[in-house]
């Protein structure tokens, strides 16, 4: 499986940048991967962005997070998205099981 590791921060100043392709060729990259991992800081912050600015499609997208029962996932992504504590471990042999090969994960 290939991991990418990402961080968000980066969109807090997003307005301030001009790229040449539009979005930095993001969409081209996720057009390449089959699953973003998120922890729960980071899913909160871009689902705060809006029903809109959602990245992800309909792409399944796991979230990290001690207490997936406490996290609030909207009703336009319920479908899609999954709460774990699994550890990292298992979570790959969870997603390698899942026939999932290349895994974005956002950290915060």
């Amino acid at each position: 499986m290939r991991i990418h590791l990402a961080d968000v921060r980066f969109l807090q100043n997003v307005g301030a940048l001009d790229p040449a392709d539009g979005d930095f060729g993001f969409a081209a990259f996720l057009a390449s991967i089959n699953v973003p991992i998120t922890g729960r800081a980071s899913f909160d912050k871009v689902v705060s962005f809006g029903k809109d600015q959602w990245a992800y499609g309909d792409m399944p997208v796991l979230v990290c997070t001690r207490n997936p029962a406490t996290v609030t996932i909207p009703e336009h992504l319920q479908k899609i998205i999954s709460c774990s504590s699994l550890s990292p471990e298992e979570i790959y042999k969870k997603l390698q099981l899942g026939g999932y090969e290349h895994a974005y994960i956002e950290v915060a």
